[in-house]
């Protein structure tokens, strides 16, 4: 049976790291769409409007290494993986007691694949050390921001938004 725990929950994580030498805390804001429990496995999902795809939420061996994971934090055909993996740190943050959990898409289109979920190898239950290693990655990635020569640049793929020169 589908045990409903939450629905529109916000949920956060504050990492507590070193920024150029300053200790920082770096604040993750999220909201879940829906918290339930199957059994003994809590799951957080995410409603889309469209499809999602298994493939984009496969995670092999080669991504769940540190070199694994900073080409997973900038592959676009991974970021459904990615937006997952954010809701699994502010979730473990959020509530350190409902273990074990796993993450997934919930499709409002494809009734007859409803939900895809995160996976690691064969199994959809979300590691410590699966989100240790993205938790790392992603700090790493937000430090370089910091760095002096750091420049943001526009994608070339996006629009401009009103305030962005052209």
């Amino acid at each position: 049976a589908v045990i409903p725990i939450k629905l529109e929950e916000n949920i956060e994580a504050e990492i507590e790291t070193t920024l150029n030498g300053k200790n920082q805390s770096i604040k993750l804001r999220g909201q879940a769409d829906r918290i339930d429990k199957v059994g003994g496995l809590y799951r957080i999902l995410d409603y889309k409007s469209g499809t999602s795809d298994e493939s984009k939420l496969k995670l092999s061996a080669k991504n769940i290494n540190a070199d694994g994971m900073e080409a997973l934090l900038s592959d676009d055909n991974k970021r459904y993986a990615r937006q997952l993996l954010m809701y699994g740190l502010m979730f473990r943050y959020t509530f350190p007691e409902l273990r074990p959990f796993s993450a997934g898409i919930l499709s409002m289109v494809k009734i007859s694949e409803w939900i895809h979920f995160l996976r690691e190898g064969d199994t959809i239950e979300i590691s410590d050390e699966l989100l240790d290693t993205f938790q790392a990655a992603l700090v790493e990635k937000i430090s370089e921001l910091y760095l002096p020569d750091f420049e943001f640049k526009h994608n070339p793929d996006s629009k401009y938004c009103q305030h962005c020169e052209k």
